[in-house]
Formats: C-alpha cells, sequence, structure tokens
C-alpha cells in the first residue's frame, strides 16, 4: 500500500449544515457530502483489501452507494475538488459469490442504471468473472461503478456511521 503522511493540526468534529435544519457532525478528516460524513482519499492507494483496513483504522468502512442522491453528490465533490484523475474503492465485492455483488454490511448492490457504466458491452453488468471482484468509481467511465482486480492499488471513499 502506498502511504502517505498527513498531519492534522486540530483533532475534533466539524459541524456542517445540512438540508432541514439538521447538522451533520463529522470527525476529521471527513466532511458531510450528501447528509454523510464521507472521505476521499486521492493520496492514499493499495488493494481493496489495504484500504478497507484503512477506513476501518479511521472507524469507518467504504462508502456504500446505494442512494443516487449520495452517489450523485460524491462524484460532484470529486469533480469539484479536481479528484478526477483517480479509481476510487467502494465497499462492493462479488469475491466468493460470483455475480452476487454485496456491500460490506452484506446488503445487495443494485446492478445496471444508474450506477454501473458501459465498459465493454450495453449490459452495465460487471464482466470481470473471477479475476475482478472488487467494485471502484471509474475515472476512464465517468466515475460509473466498475469492477476492477482486487488487489490493484487504487484510492478510497471512506464513510463514517
Amino acid at each position: 500500500m502506498k502511504r502517505s503522511v498527513l498531519l492534522f493540526v486540530f483533532l475534533g468534529t466539524v459541524t456542517f449544515p445540512v438540508l432541514g435544519g439538521n447538522q451533520a457532525e463529522c470527525p476529521l478528516p471527513f466532511a458531510e457530502i450528501g447528509g454523510h460524513c464521507i472521505y476521499i482519499d486521492s493520496v492514499t492507494a493499495g488493494s481493496w483489501y489495504d484500504m478497507n483496513k484503512y477506513c476501518e483504522n479511521l472507524n469507518s468502512h467504504p462508502v456504500k452507494l446505494d442512494d443516487l442522491n449520495l452517489f450523485h453528490d460524491i462524484v460532484v465533490d470529486i469533480k469539484t475538488n479536481h479528484l478526477t484523475n483517480a479509481h476510487y474503492w467502494i465497499g462492493a465485492r462479488d469475491e466468493g459469490h460470483e455475480g452476487e455483488w454485496r456491500w460490506t454490511d452484506g446488503s445487495n448492490v443494485r446492478m445496471g442504471t444508474p450506477f454501473w457504466g458501459y465498459v465493454q458491452s450495453i449490459s452495465q453488468q460487471p464482466e470481470g468473472q473471477t479475476s475482478q471482484n472488487c467494485a471502484v468509481l471509474d475515472w476512464a467511465n465517468f466515475f460509473y461503478f466498475n469492477d476492477h482486480d482486487c488487489n490493484l492499488d487504487r484510492n478510497i471513499i471512506c464513510q463514517f456511521n
């Protein structure tokens, strides 16, 4: 895993206003995106397993993108902050149950439109079979989901609960 050293002088929580008058309190380095505490790390990269552990060390997990609004808000944040030249691991895999994509909490991943992008077919389904079992937001495919080899070095998006 490639490591970068980040120094945070202030350790604590930051409160962000959200729609409806509610506020999300996010511990650093997380920021409020779409009413959730999200950390988009465009510097540190590693395998899906290493980056899952990375999120766990931040008391979080790879992001679960089962809500179209959150998906949209994260992609807008990536583009707004010019973090567009990276693939980002998310919390979906089909390892051990080929073709049955699940989030890290065990729930099913929605297939096809609007989450999975067109890659080599028109089916909007992952095609990596047993060699590609982990999902990324694919910068080369407008940040739609794509399946990659879990051992490739990719960045991560963590979600704090």
